[in-house]
């Protein structure tokens, strides 16, 4: 695998899931940039853990939280399409006791990336940043050493071609 030059960074526990392969769509209000579509990402998890982590990721509260601050893993971001939330502005979803709740803004329509190709690698401590950030090249390092011994957890999603294309009567 090609050992990426740029990161994107995800809150825990959602990136916990994404490693899982339970979380195969990462959502954001902008667009992948062309360049990074295809390519593998590394995947940091931030600083910040979210509300109801231990519950989202069926854990004991007496359970160590997921680890953040780190890279922990690559993906590739293999096509994106625009996602409409059906719901009015200014609604309130609540969810499960513990979790925190999801306040939609006004302009509902977000970004869906779908991930192929997930990799888990142990843990690269790194300071992450907002968007795609550049890897410093002492962490790429570390984490091509970490690649070569890594295999893939979740393969390219189905009915995706190579190029990311849709085949005839497959949808996202």
């Amino acid at each position: 695998m090609t050992v990426p030059t740029h990161a994107i960074s995800i809150k825990q526990p959602w990136l916990e899931l994404i490693l899982r392969g339970a979380k195969t769509v990462e959502f954001r209000s902008w667009p992948v940039p062309g360049r990074y579509q295809g390519s593998p990402i590394a995947l940091a998890a931030t600083v910040g853990l979210e509300a109801g982590w231990s519950y989202l990721l069926r854990c004991r509260a007496s359970d160590p939280p997921p680890p953040v601050g780190v890279i922990l893993g690559v993906a590739t971001i293999a096509f994106q399409h625009r996602f409409t939330v059906p719901v009015p502005p200014d609604h309130e979803f609540h969810g499960q006791p513990g979790l925190p709740t999801v306040r939609c803004d006004t302009d509902n329509r977000w970004w869906a990336w779908h991930l192929a190709d997930v990799v888990r690698v142990e843990p690269i401590p790194c300071r992450g940043s907002r968007r795609f950030w550049a890897i410093p090249e002492e962490i790429r390092a570390a984490l091509a050493a970490l690649l070569d011994q890594a295999s893939p957890l979740c393969p390219s999603p189905a009915g995706r071609g190579d190029g990311g294309e849709a085949k005839p009567g497959v949808h996202p």
